[in-house]
């Protein structure tokens, strides 16, 4: 995955990633993956529902990782509400 950020958004600048996750387990095994990188990472434990109008609006992360547990038309939702705050970085989903 690092080669492929590091493609992405060049060697000089560090991107930052956000996990918005409720699994804490998710969280330790990102934050020990990017320990060792330029990347900075940060986790928002909650589901992105709730932490959507935060991305855009105060995070502005250059990456997104999203958590999506629970019903698909809820996650469908709450990725349209994390672009209409104003979020324009990458979204990666994961399940």
């Amino acid at each position: 995955m690092n080669v492929q950020l590091k493609q992405m958004f060049g060697s000089g600048e560090a991107a930052s990633v956000v996990l918005v996750s409720t699994r804490p387990e998710l969280h330790e095994r990102l934050n020990a993956a990017f320990l060792d990188t330029r990347f900075k990472f940060a986790g928002v434990e909650s589901s992105l529902s709730e932490a959507g109008p935060q991305l855009g609006a105060r995070l502005q992360p250059t990456i997104l990782i999203a958590d999506l547990q629970g019903d698909l038309g809820e996650a469908i939702a709450a990725i349209e509400g994390v672009r209409q705050s104003g979020f324009t970085g990458a979204i990666i989903t994961v399940s």
